[in-house]
């Protein structure tokens, strides 16, 4: 009985270990079937060639913006002519209307011109010429003209006094504007989506007023887009001030622009609470198409009104076809012309498929290609 539990049983215990271990490691060592083989084998092509299908359904198009709040840049008040500041109607820092006078200047009329040695031939009763001379410095004759408010706001500092002499063109002064902007970058590409370019836009504003309509959209492409700072000071609205758009003219630059390129901006309207410096989400609408042949973004070769998609022909082989595209919403795309309903096209342009990842390389099999 010892024997058994000394020799015996740990040996048998010691042959059944040995035996699972060998196994184990036979399992680990063995190759898969011929089936697992061939799913060993890295395609690049994840399950083959990705298809999508012709259908129909609806788009709504939207561009969205990240955007900024930009008070108007001061609009300079320039004197209308040559002559002396005469008389200032209006003191720094107060509140203007349009067309309101700021400011008078006194200048000289045109005179017809002195000839002192010009002379005319008279009968002086006794048959002897008489000779008439004219003044040599006439007196001089002035007149007055008024300055007034190229737009409504907030007056600032004069750079000249009364009694200076100004030429035609100088701002001698400037009006703060209380009107308001949004302003976006717009990648160039997106300028393919805005033509033609709408004339209003949706503005939301975190934690701000109500989503609004800004109106008045328009575009500026190219060049620098930062406005330098002009001459004269041009202090900010009062802090919450409501924009003063009402119909006034819009200021004479853009608002200032970080970097370069291609920007949208709309001009906040009336009565909106906005401050300078807000961020802002600029929403652009370019319509809704309902009941319409639709394909994805990926599908499509081109911008604009034409492109081309990838559409199997009979023998199964994607072919280049041309289409012409409307709507988009980022994801899908109306197919105006070129394809039916139903028909199987390539998911993605040829050269534009999304890496797969590393199972997919494999046919869902581990990297190793072992498993038992």
């Amino acid at each position: 009985m010892q024997v058994f539990r000394k020799v015996v049983l740990p040996l048998g215990f010691l042959i059944a270990f040995l035996l699972i271990g060998v196994s184990m490691l036979l399992m680990v060592l063995k190759p898969g079937n011929g089936n697992e083989a061939d799913q060993l084998t890295p395609t690049g092509v994840p399950g083959g060639v990705t298809e999508a299908a012709v259908t129909v359904g609806d788009i709504d198009a939207t561009i969205s913006l990240e955007g900024t709040v930009n008070v108007d840049p001061a609009t300079p008040v320039k004197a209308s002519t040559d002559g002396v500041v005469n008389h200032i109607y209006v003191g720094e820092g107060s509140r203007v209307e349009q067309g309101a006078p700021i400011y008078q200047i006194r200048y000289e009329k045109s005179a017809p011109a002195a000839s002192g040695a010009a002379s005319a031939a008279a009968d002086g009763g006794d048959g002897a010429a008489v000779q008439l001379t004219a003044p040599a410095n006439p007196e001089p004759s002035y007149a007055y003209a008024d300055v007034v408010a190229p737009v409504a706001g907030v007056l600032n500092k004069y750079t000249v006094a009364v009694g200076d002499t100004v030429t035609k063109g100088t701002a001698v002064t400037a009006i703060a504007s209380s009107t308001y902007r949004v302003s976006a970058n717009v990648e160039p590409i997106k300028l393919y989506q805005l033509d033609p370019l709408p004339t209003v836009a949706k503005v939301i504003i975190n934690q701000g007023p109500e989503p609004f309509e800004c109106v008045n959209l328009r575009l500026k492409e190219g060049g620098d887009a930062a406005t330098p700072a002009p001459a004269t000071p041009q202090p900010q609205p009062p802090i919450g001030q409501e924009s003063g758009f009402a119909g006034a003219p819009l200021a004479e630059a853009a608002p200032p622009v970080s970097g370069s390129g291609s920007q949208l901006n709309c001009v906040v309207p009336d009565g909106i609470k906005v401050f300078n410096g807000l961020a802002a989400k600029l929403e652009i609408s370019l319509g809704r198409a309902e009941g319409v042949l639709t394909v994805p973004r990926t599908a499509v070769q081109g911008q604009g009104a034409n492109g081309s998609v990838w559409v199997y022909d009979d023998k199964g082989e994607p072919v280049e076809t041309k289409v012409v595209l409307g709507l988009s919403d980022g994801n899908l795309i109306e197919v105006k012309e070129g394809l039916k309903e139903g028909q199987a096209i390539l998911e993605y342009v040829p050269g534009t498929e999304p890496a797969p990842a590393e199972d997919e390389l494999y046919g869902g099999v581990g990297v190793s290609g072992y498993g038992g």
